[in-house]
């Protein structure tokens, strides 16, 4: 986590090509506010992170945004003990130790059965991705429940072993990411 922190405290004080032509907030978008636990709309040029995962088959029920629910998600402390995904929950997590305060998700920040809505976000679903501050990928999981590595409970498939023999270490090498990700459920969707 330090080492995430780190990276990106570089990046924003450090680099200015990474400061330059910071694309707008996208027009009409929703974003969870980590800090009120509530989903709302995005601020003008507002810092978000967003998730980029895979649904996957949804055997429990999920919150998602609604028509019914818009309003009481954007009270204060409304997304406290709803019943959300892991990755979910994850991203949501990550962002907060990283001290980033707004989080979009698609299953959240889309209101599902809104078909106008639905069509006018995913048409900018590219400027989404490209305003964050960063994207969360969640190549490991073939579904919203699996969670992200290093953060929710499981730990990653492949771990590194080390044995000593005659006085040298031997070391399994871990897979390469992009070998991983590109073999991946998420990799198979229609956008990244």
């Amino acid at each position: 986590m330090d080492f995430l922190g780190n990276s990106l405290r570089l990046c924003g004080n450090g680099h200015a090509a990474c400061n330059e032509g910071q694309l707008p907030t996208p027009k009409d978008m929703c974003v969870i506010d980590l800090e009120n636990m509530s989903i709302g709309p995005a601020p003008e040029n507002c810092r978000y992170c967003a998730l980029s995962y895979v649904w996957g088959k949804v055997s429990e029920t999920w919150l998602t945004l609604v028509r019914e629910n818009v309003a009481s998600l954007s009270l204060k402390n409304a997304l406290i003990g709803m019943p959300l995904p892991q990755t979910v929950k994850d991203a949501m997590k990550l962002c907060v130790e990283l001290g980033e305060r707004h989080l979009w998700v698609d299953s959240l920040c889309i209101v599902q059965d809104d078909p106008v809505f639905q069509k006018q976000q995913i048409d900018i679903m590219d400027t989404i991705y490209a305003a964050a501050t960063f994207t969360i990928v969640a190549a490991a999981g073939n579904h919203a429940n699996a969670g992200l590595p290093g953060i929710s409970t499981w730990s990653r498939t492949v771990q590194r072993q080390t044995i000593t023999l005659q006085d040298i270490e031997i070391s399994n090498t871990i897979p390469v990411m992009k070998d991983t990700v590109q073999i991946s459920v998420w990799n198979s969707r229609g956008w990244t």
